[in-house]
C-alpha cells in the first residue's frame, strides 16, 4: 500500500505531466473503487448534490459491463469534493461514450486494465520516483519497475478513512469486504482529501 508520501507524489505527478489522468487518480485514491468498478463507472452513477456515488457494474478483463460480483459489491460510497470537483471538470473534455462511462477510451468505450496500466499508472510512477530496481544479481544493468497496481489504491483510502475516524464496519460496507484485517475507519473524507491536496 502506497505511504501518504507516495500518495502525494502519486498526485502531484499527475497533475504536472498526466493531467488527463488526474480525476481518474482522485476517484481512485478517495473512493476506493475496484480497477474494475472504476472502468465501468457511469456519469448516472454519481450523485454531485449528495457528494456520494452508486456502484452498480462493474466491466471483466473483455471489456464487458455487468453487476458487481456480490450483494456486498453493490453500494453507495461518498464522493469527496476533490474528486467531485475534479469530475465536474473533467465532463466538459471527457470523450463521448453511449455507456454513459466517466472513464471511456478515446473510442468511448471500456479502458482496457492493461492499457490503463503500460500507458499510465506504471510510468507515471517511475517519473514520480515511485519504484524499485530490478536486475539480475551482480549485473550493474538494472530497470525500474513501479511498486503498485491499482488495487494498492483502495487500500490506500482505507488508510485515509481510518484517520478521519469512520467506523470498522462502516469501511467494511464501503469496501465490501466480508472482513477487515484490523479495525479501520470513512466522517468527512472531504475533509481528508482536501487536506491532502493543500499538502501537494
Amino acid at each position: 500500500m502506497p505511504t501518504m508520501e507516495e500518495g502525494q507524489k502519486m498526485i502531484a505527478r499527475t497533475a504536472h505531466a498526466w493531467e488527463d489522468w488526474l480525476t481518474f487518480m482522485l476517484v481512485l485514491i478517495f473512493c476506493e473503487l475496484r480497477a474494475s468498478e472504476v472502468r465501468a463507472l457511469s456519469w448516472d452513477s454519481i450523485d454531485f448534490t449528495n457528494d456520494a456515488t452508486a456502484i452498480v457494474r462493474r466491466a471483466d478483463r473483455w471489456g464487458r459491463i455487468g453487476q458487481p460480483k456480490s450483494k456486498a459489491g453493490t453500494r453507495t460510497i461518498p464522493f469527496p469534493h476533490a474528486a467531485r470537483d475534479a469530475s465536474i471538470s473533467w465532463r466538459q473534455c471527457c470523450p463521448s461514450s453511449k455507456l454513459s462511462l466517466v472513464f471511456p477510451s478515446s473510442r468511448g468505450t471500456v479502458q482496457n486494465h492493461s492499457n490503463i496500466m503500460t500507458r499510465y499508472f506504471r510510468l507515471m510512477q517511475i517519473e514520480a520516483g515511485i519504484h524499485i530496481e530490478v536486475g539480475k544479481e551482480g549485473k550493474r544493468t538494472t530497470r525500474k519497475t513501479a511498486k503498485y497496481g491499482l488495487h494498492a489504491l483502495r487500500y490506500f483510502c482505507a488508510s485515509l478513512w481510518i484517520e478521519a475516524n469512520y467506523s470498522a464496519k462502516r469501511v467494511q460496507t464501503y469496501m465490501a469486504m466480508p472482513r477487515l484485517c484490523k479495525p479501520t475507519t470513512p466522517t468527512d473524507t472531504s475533509s481528508i482529501s482536501e487536506t491532502m491536496i493543500r499538502k501537494l
